[in-house]
C-alpha cells in the first residue's frame, strides 16, 4: 500500500518558529560553524525545508553565504517564498528522484526527512548527487540506537482525511543500518552520529488536537520527545563527502 502524509499539512499552520528558532536549529547553526561554514564551505540546501523557518534563521546567521530550499509539496514552497528573506532561493524537488536541477551545495541539511522512505541505500545516493565534491550531509531526526528496524503505518482517527490505515513517514532506521549503508559508499570519507540532548527546559506540551505533533516527557532523568506513535532519540548523522576517494 502507498502511504500518504496528511499530517505534513497541518505544518501550514505553524508559524511560530519564523522568528523563534527550534532547539534543533540551534544545534544545526553549531555544527555549521564547526565544520567552518561561511568560510570553507559557503552554499546550502535544506531539503524538506517545509515553511523554511530553519534557512530563514540560518541565513540571518551566515549573511555571506548562499541558501537554497526544496521541498516537495508545493504550498509550503509559497509559503517559504512569502515569509522568509527573499534572498534564499526555493524550489519543488523530490529526493526519491535523481537531480533533476544544476544546483549542488557543499553542506546538505535535512530534518524528519529520512523517516519518510524505505529505501535509505538510494536516499543516500540522491542526497550524493545534490552534494559538491566536498563536503557534508547532515540528517537530523529519530533513529533507533537498538538495531531495530521500524516501518510504521498508522490512522490518526482525528486528522487522517482518507480514513485509511495508510499514514506514513515516521519509520524508526536503527543507527546499525545507517553505519552499514554508509560503509559500502566510496564518497562519504567519514560519518558520525551525533545524540541530540534537548535540556530540561524546553517544555513543549501535549497537544491533544494533534496526537502525531511531538511533545517533551521526562524518561529516567532525560527529557525526550514523544507522540502517539513512538518515543524518540534523536540524532543527527553526520556525513563528509569526498567524491575524490577512491576505495
Amino acid at each position: 500500500m502507498k502511504k500518504n502524509r496528511d499530517h505534513d499539512f497541518l505544518y501550514l499552520k505553524d508559524q511560530q518558529y519564523l522568528t523563534t528558532p527550534k532547539h534543533t536549529t540551534l544545534i544545526f547553526e553549531n555544527l555549521l560553524k564547526d565544520i567552518s561554514f561561511g568560510k570553507d564551505y559557503t552554499s546550502l540546501w535544506d531539503i524538506g525545508c517545509s515553511n523554511g523557518s530553519m534557512l530563514n534563521y540560518l541565513q540571518s546567521k551566515f549573511t555571506n553565504c548562499k541558501f537554497f530550499g526544496s521541498d516537495i509539496i508545493p504550498e509550503s514552497i509559497e509559503l517559504a517564498k512569502q515569509r522568509t528573506s527573499d534572498t534564499i532561493e526555493y524550489f519543488i524537488d523530490d529526493i526519491t528522484k535523481k537531480k533533476n536541477t544544476p544546483i549542488r551545495c557543499d553542506v546538505l541539511i535535512s530534518v524528519g526527512v529520512f523517516q519518510i522512505y524505505d529505501d535509505i541505500a538510494k536516499l543516500i545516493q540522491n542526497y550524493l548527487s545534490r552534494s559538491e565534491d566536498e563536503g557534508y550531509i547532515l540528517l537530523q531526526g529519530p533513529f533507533n540506537k537498538y538495531g531495530v528496524d521500524v516501518n510504521i503505518t498508522y490512522r490518526d482517527n482525528k486528522n487522517t482525511k482518507t480514513n485509511l490505515l495508510d499514514q506514513g513517514g515516521w519509520n524508526i532506521w536503527s543507527l546499525d543500518h545507517i553505519e552499514e549503508e554508509v560503509k559500502k559508499i566510496k564518497e562519504i570519507e567519514s560519518f558520525e552520529f551525533i545524540p541530540v540532548v534537548f535540556p530540561d527546559s524546553l517544555k513543549i506540551q501535549h497537544n491533544k488536537e494533534d496526537p502525531l505533533r511531538s511533545w517533551t516527557t521526562n524518561v529516567n532523568g532525560v527529557n525526550q520527545f514523544l507522540n502517539a506513535l513512538v518515543l524518540q532519540d534523536h540524532y543527527v548523522v553526520k556525513l563528509k563527502v569526498n567524491k575524490s576517494i577512491k576505495k
